[in-house]
């Protein structure tokens, strides 16, 4: 099952909002996926869709919460890939006038795009607006994979509205146009989950939270482990070269014209050549600082003898 299956499954099967917010949601699908037909027998209402779940809300919320009869196919597309898709339908003159009057659509089809003031009115009606346009034409990615979601719509106003809507929750979207279509998407990890308990998605917002979570720990593991394979690497690189200068006054007869300090932390890297400079400066009992400096002075003495370091 895809997420974006899950999100809808689950916000398909509540039933526990307030009276007022099951017309807004109906508003939102039939905004975005309704089709108003006209033939002899009149005018009526198609709604597509090629997930069940909200297929059966749609004809549950006319038919139950809206009290408006409406029927239910199911149609299977012979081309290629043969999909099956739902389509909820209200038929008759009298009974589709009745709901788009309900909806606040005296006309159709449109002639400007403005979603009814019943719907702005309360936050509650708002959030199932947003809802019923998810249901109808959005899409989320499996948060294991990327963060993505998106709604689409083929009003310019009607992406608008909808950016505005989201705005006033805090959530940050943009709008691109898609094959003659407006897309509006969210790609920032917080507004999606905030945008998942808007909707209603509660369950689908602690899973999403729970798989961000781990994706970002494995993420921060990784870091640490290549920043320890990056230090591990550099301090290879510092060994060998303190090694070859050291050697190199080795072979120069410069050694034994050292301090006793100089020479104390030669040995001492050429009896350990895989420790790191705080190991060394802890057998010695003194800081890291302190044996820099010595290692510092070792190099300076031998450049002046001719010594430079190899490329790597």
């Amino acid at each position: 099952m895809s997420f974006t299956t899950q999100v809808k499954e689950e916000t398909s099967g509540r039933w526990d909002y307030r009276e007022c917010c099951y017309k807004a949601e109906l508003t939102g699908l039939i905004d975005t996926i309704g089709n108003v037909n006209i033939s002899s027998q009149g005018l009526s209402l198609h709604i597509s869709t090629q997930n069940p779940h909200v297929a059966r809300r749609i004809y549950r919320l006319i038919s139950e919460k809206i009290g408006i009869e409406a029927k239910i196919y199911t149609r299977t597309e012979t081309r290629l890939l043969k999909k099956q898709s739902f389509q909820v339908a209200v038929l008759g003159q009298e009974n589709t006038v009745k709901l788009l009057k309900l909806i606040g659509r005296e006309s159709w089809p449109l002639e400007t795009y403005i979603i009814p003031e019943s719907v702005l009115e309360w936050s509650c009606c708002r959030n199932a607006y947003l809802r019923g346009v998810f249901l109808a034409s959005g899409s989320v990615s499996d948060p294991k994979k990327s963060y993505h979601l998106e709604m689409i719509t083929h009003w310019p106003e009607h992406a608008v509205q909808i950016l505005a809507l989201l705005d006033r929750h805090e959530i940050k979207a943009q709008i691109i146009e898609r094959k003659n279509n407006q897309v509006i998407y969210l790609k920032d990890s917080n507004a999606i989950a905030d945008f998942l308990v808007l909707i209603g998605a509660v369950n689908a917002m602690l899973e999403y939270e729970n798989t961000r979570a781990l994706k970002e720990t494995i993420n921060m593991a990784n870091r640490m482990r290549n920043c320890d394979l990056a230090n591990t690497e550099r301090q290879s690189i510092a060994s060998d070269q303190q090694i070859d200068y050291i050697e190199f006054l080795h072979s120069r007869g410069e050694y034994s014209k050292l301090t006793s300090a100089l020479k104390e932390a030669a040995d001492l890297r050429l009896l350990n050549p895989e420790d790191s400079l705080r190991e060394l400066a802890e057998q010695l009992q003194i800081s890291k600082s302190a044996l820099n400096h010595r290692f510092r002075s070792l190099k300076q003495k031998a450049q002046e003898k001719g010594w430079e370091p190899q490329q790597r």
